[in-house]
């Protein structure tokens, strides 16, 4: 990757993270935080799902 396209990232990543590092760390450590977005046990159980089963595998 060149340096213009670092820049590139860096900058559009400036632009889209809206926190200071130590607002985002205080944040994660909030309870809002644990109740956002998706969690682990969700993940395991919709790759299982989309997983095709053992016994639908070609012999």
């Amino acid at each position: 990757m060149d340096g213009d396209a670092c820049e590139e990232i860096g900058h559009a990543c400036s632009e889209l993270v809206n926190m200071a590092p130590a607002e985002l760390e205080k944040w994660l450590a909030s309870d809002q935080s644990r109740g956002a977005g998706q969690h682990k046990g969700v993940l395991d159980r919709a790759a299982r799902a989309a997983a095709p089963s053992a016994s639908a595998a070609p012999r």
